[in-house]
């Protein structure tokens, strides 16, 4: 966002919102992009954002707080976190934006202008491992999607429902998990999501390709950490558990996900960028220490200083313009 200030000549940096057609995220990433394509902030307000809401969410529950370490409540089949602090701190963002707490995700009173950017999160329903999403908008033909009356702060929570961390989500008599567990780098739904939301939309506006309106997809991971580094205990060194980890690594492997999705790009000709910093630590889903994320920003500076890192940022600013 700010390459794209910068080459627009505007002071103002501009809201991703203004500058995309559709988004997707599942997990941490389904919170983030709501907080940017649905709440509509700003990239500033959205690390604030999430700095707030990661103190308040990964707060011990009362129950795990009498019950010992992580490992003994998992013995007892409860949560590390308490699903209600989540569900609490997004229902504030989403007050403190100006909406109803209780606003649903899908969003009929936008009138489909600049800054309204089509949404979806992803999620895993439990009673059949059917991977679900929850959308902000309605299909091309005017039908409400599945689970339209979910609200922001059920979305979020079903998007974000990692097994461990948190009990599963319930909305209605169904029970969601962390969308990460069906795909953990959903640039390929979001491809395949295209066609409900932006497509027709595209050909009614005059495009000769319903295609050529497409002028780029930008793929941002969580960063990747050298696994070869990763410190394992005695158990996980166990031959049988040590080759379930692998399998299991090879089954939400990101960027086994990225690399067919470029292929099919380039097949497509269509641009295609892909974000993710290399970092120093192993960094776990429930940290939010201070010095953690500063270590995390330093890992992106320097990433984004690579020189075909910033020729790629600048490029794909342009096709953005």
């Amino acid at each position: 966002m700010d390459q794209l200030s910068r080459q627009e000549g505007i002071g103002k940096q501009k809201k991703p919102g203004q500058c995309f057609t559709l988004a997707g995220g599942t997990s941490t990433g389904g919170l983030i992009c709501i907080m940017l394509f649905r709440l509509g902030m700003s990239i500033d307000e959205a690390i604030v954002s999430y700095k707030t809401l990661s103190q308040t969410m990964f707060q011990p529950s009362f129950t795990s707080k009498y019950l010992g370490g992580a490992f003994i409540r998992t013995m007892f089949g409860l949560s590390w976190y308490d699903g209600s602090s989540l569900e609490g701190a997004v229902q504030e963002k989403a007050v403190a934006q100006g909406l109803e707490k209780d606003a649903t995700l899908i969003d009929d009173d936008s009138e489909g202008g600049p800054e309204q950017c089509k949404v979806f999160v992803t999620s895993l329903r439990s009673r059949d491992n059917f991977a679900v999403r929850f959308r902000s908008y309605r299909f091309p033909d005017g039908s409400l999607p599945a689970y339209s009356s979910a609200t922001i702060v059920q979305a979020a929570r079903a998007t974000s429902a990692a097994p461990f961390y948190f009990p599963p989500a319930t909305i209605g008599k169904t029970e969601f998990w962390d969308g990460a567990l069906a795909n953990n780098n959903p640039v390929d739904e979001l491809w395949v999501e295209k066609s409900l939301a932006i497509s027709k939309a595209a050909v009614e506006d005059g495009a000769t390709d319903k295609e050529q309106a497409i002028k780029c997809v930008v793929s941002l991971g969580t960063g990747k950490f050298d696994p070869t580094r990763r410190k394992r205990s005695w158990i996980a060194s166990h031959p049988a558990i040590s080759k379930g980890a692998q399998l299991l690594e090879n089954l939400t492997n990101v960027e086994n996900v990225h690399r067919r999705f470029d292929e099919l790009m380039r097949a497509e000709g269509v641009w295609y960028f892909r974000f993710n910093p290399p970092t120093t630590e192993d960094v776990d889903l429930a940290e939010y220490r201070e010095e953690k994320l500063v270590q995390l920003e330093t890992d992106v500076e320097r990433y984004l200083e690579r020189a075909h890192i910033a020729v790629l940022i600048k490029l794909c600013a342009q096709l953005l313009r």
